[in-house]
C-alpha cells in the first residue's frame, strides 16, 4: 500500500513545476508586417515612449522610458569585425552616434537573410552596443538589433518589409530560445532589443562583389574605406548569379535611386552589361593581361565578335568591344597601354589591386624605419615568368649581402592559395616585408601585382625595372613618378639598394615620402570613385530601367 504523504509530496513536486513553467514562459507577442511596423517607430513622443500603432488591443504598447544614449567610439574599438571570411566596415563618420532603445523585436530567421545587415552577418568581439551602433550607422542604416547573450547585431533600413517584428517591455523578451521556448524553436524566431539612430546617416553606396575573393581584395577587405571622403557609408553584397535568373527580379533590385558599384570579373559580366541599371558604376577585375574588351587578328577578348552580344568596332587598331555609352566610364584593374588607347582615358579609368585578402592587416602607426629594418631586400616569388628567373639568378650570384641581411625564397609554380606548402605563409610574408627595407617586384602576368601594395603597407620600398619603355606602358603615370626604386635594368639592383642604405636619413626620407604619396593616390582614387557616383546620380535612367 503506497504511503498517503508519498502521494502528497509528488503532487505538491508537480503542481510546483507546473507553476515554474507557468513563470518561465515568454509573454505573448504580436506579429507585425515590418513594413507597416517601422514607420511608427519614428514617431516618438517628448516625454514618452514610442507609439506603435495596431501592436494592441489599445492600439499602443508601452515599453518604458525611451533611453538616449551618446556613444563615444573609443580608440581601442576595432576597425574590423570578422566572421567566415566576412567583413563588416566600422566606418567613424563622426566622434559619436546616438540610438535610443525602441524595445525587444522578435526576428523570424528564415527571413533574416533577406536583410541587408545579414551580409555579413557577424559575431561581436568586444560585447558593446556601441560597436553595433558604429558599424550599423557606418553603412548607412537607421535601425539595428542587439543579442548580449549570443553576441550578435543586425542593421536594418527603415524601409525594409522582409521581417516579422513585435515589440514588448518584458526583457524576457530579448533573451534567445530557451529549452522551454517551443514555439520559438520550432518557428526559428530570435528576440533582440532594437534600437534606432538618431545621428544623421550618411547616403548608402552599396558594392555588389562577384565572387573573386582574390582580384576583389581591395573592396572585400575594406582596406580602400581609410581612403574614402566620409560623404557616404557603403556596405556590401555578393552579387547573387540567381538574380539574374529574373529579369524582372533584377529590374526591381537594381532599377533604384540607391548608388551602387558593381566590382565584376571579366567572365562574368555579360549580364549585366546588357541589363546597365541606373545610379551604377562599372569595376572590372581578374584581366591581368589586359586582353578583354579588345581583339587581334581574327580573335576577340570577351563578348563581342561575329554571333556574340556586343559588336566590334573594326575600324579600331584595337578591335575594341561596342558597349552602351551609359556605362562609361567604367574603371578597371590592371592598367594597360591597349586598353587606354581602344577606350581613350576618359572612357576607362584606372583602379588599383590593393593588398590580397590574405594579406595581413598592417598597423602603419607601428611602421619600422627604413634604417632599422633586418633586411635590405626581400625577393618572395613564383617563378612564372623569365624576368623572375633572370632576377633570381642575378641575386643568387650576391655574395656582398649578408645572408641573414636578405630573404629569398622562390617557388616553381603559381599555386591558387596563398597558403601553399611552397609559398611563404602570409603571417611570415607579412612580417619579412616589414622588416625589409626594398621588396623586389620582377613582373609576372602583369606588371601590377599585389606585392607592389602589400610591400608599400608594410613600409617597405617596391623595386621595378624601367625595362624601356615597358614599365610606362603597363603602369599609369603617377607610379613612374613615385617614389617606389625604378632601376633601369635590374644587372645593378644590389648595388643601388646598398648605395642607397648607406645614408640612413635619406633611405628613411624615402619611405616617407612613398607612405605619403601612396596615402594621397589612393584618396584621390576613391574621390574619383565617389565623384562619379554623383554624376551618375544626376544622369537620366538607363535604357534599361526605362523600359
Amino acid at each position: 500500500m503506497v504511503d498517503s504523504r508519498y502521494l502528497l509530496g509528488w503532487g505538491f513536486f508537480f503542481l510546483g513545476c507546473l507553476l515554474l513553467y507557468k513563470g518561465l514562459s515568454p509573454p505573448e507577442y504580436i506579429e507585425s508586417d515590418a513594413s507597416k511596423l517601422i514607420p511608427p517607430l519614428l514617431a516618438v513622443k517628448e516625454d514618452g515612449p514610442v507609439e506603435k500603432r495596431g501592436m494592441s488591443k489599445e492600439g499602443r504598447l508601452e515599453i518604458g522610458d525611451r533611453e538616449q544614449l551618446d556613444v563615444r567610439l573609443s580608440k581601442s574599438l576595432p576597425q574590423r569585425v570578422t566572421e567566415s571570411e566576412n567583413y563588416v566596415s566600422v566606418q567613424k563618420a563622426k566622434d559619436s552616434v546616438e540610438y535610443e532603445r525602441l524595445g525587444c523585436g522578435l526576428f523570424i530567421e528564415s527571413k533574416m537573410d533577406y536583410l541587408d545587415s545579414m551580409q555579413p552577418r557577424h559575431k561581436v568581439v568586444q560585447k558593446l552596443i556601441q560597436v553595433c551602433a558604429s558599424s550599423c550607422a557606418g553603412q548607412g542604416y537607421s535601425f539595428f538589433g542587439h543579442t548580449t547573450a549570443e553576441e550578435r547585431c543586425w542593421c536594418m533600413d527603415e524601409d525594409t518589409g522582409e521581417a516579422s517584428l513585435s515589440y514588448e517591455s518584458n526583457e524576457r523578451m530579448c533573451e534567445p530560445c530557451g529549452s522551454s521556448d517551443l514555439e520559438c524553436k520550432k518557428s526559428k524566431k530570435r528576440f533582440t532589443s532594437v534600437f534606432h539612430i538618431t545621428s544623421e546617416v550618411p547616403e548608402t553606396v552599396v558594392i555588389y562583389i562577384a565572387p573573386a575573393k582574390r582580384t576583389s581584395s581591395m573592396f572585400n577587405t575594406g582596406r580602400f574605406d581609410k581612403f574614402l571622403s566620409g560623404r557616404f557609408a557603403y556596405r556590401r553584397k555578393p552579387l547573387n548569379a540567381v538574380l539574374f535568373k529574373s529579369e524582372e527580379k533584377f529590374k526591381n533590385m537594381f532599377c533604384t535611386k540607391k548608388k551602387k558599384i558593381f566590382v565584376q570579373v571579366v567572365g562574368a559580366v555579360v549580364y549585366l552589361l546588357n541589363h546597365w541599371p541606373s545610379n551604377s558604376l562599372l569595376i572590372m577585375t581578374a584581366d591581368e593581361v589586359g586582353n578583354w574588351g579588345l581583339g587581334k587578328g581574327d580573335r576577340r577578348y570577351g563578348p563581342h565578335g561575329k554571333g556574340r552580344e556586343f559588336e566590334t568596332n573594326e575600324t579600331s587598331e584595337f578591335k575594341h568591344i561596342v558597349l552602351p555609352q551609359e556605362i562609361y566610364p567604367m574603371f578597371r584593374q590592371y592598367y594597360h597601354y591597349r586598353q587606354i588607347g581602344a577606350f581613350g582615358p576618359n572612357r576607362i579609368r584606372f583602379v588599383p589591386l590593393g593588398s590580397r585578402a590574405e594579406f595581413p592587416d598592417v598597423n602603419t602607426e607601428n611602421t619600422v624605419p627604413s634604417s632599422q629594418r633586418k633586411y635590405l631586400y626581400n625577393y618572395m616569388v613564383s617563378l612564372t615568368d623569365a624576368t623572375r628567373r633572370v632576377v633570381h639568378d642575378i641575386l643568387k650570384k650576391d655574395n656582398d649581402t649578408r645572408v641573414e641581411n636578405k630573404f629569398i625564397h622562390v617557388a616553381d609554380g603559381w599555386h591558387g592559395s596563398a597558403n601553399n606548402d611552397e609559398y611563404v605563409k602570409p603571417e611570415r610574408y607579412e612580417q619579412v616585408m616589414s622588416q625589409s627595407v626594398f621588396t623586389i617586384c620582377p613582373k609576372g602576368h602583369s606588371v601590377e601585382q599585389f606585392r607592389i601594395y602589400e610591400a608599400i603597407e608594410s613600409g617597405s620600398i617596391p623595386v621595378l625595372s624601367l625595362n624601356g619603355d615597358y614599365l610606362s606602358k603597363h603602369l599609369p603615370p603617377e607610379y613612374i613618378e613615385s617614389p617606389m626604386l625604378l632601376v633601369d635594368t635590374w644587372d645593378k639592383v644590389v648595388e643601388q639598394m646598398t648605395t642607397l642604405v648607406r645614408n640612413p636619413a635619406a633611405i628613411d626620407q624615402k619611405q616617407q615620402e612613398l607612405l605619403t604619396w601612396y596615402e594621397n593616390y589612393m584618396r584621390a582614387k576613391a574621390n574619383e570613385i565617389e565623384d562619379e557616383l554623383i554624376t551618375r546620380s544626376q544622369q537620366p535612367q538607363t535604357q534599361f530601367c526605362r523600359s
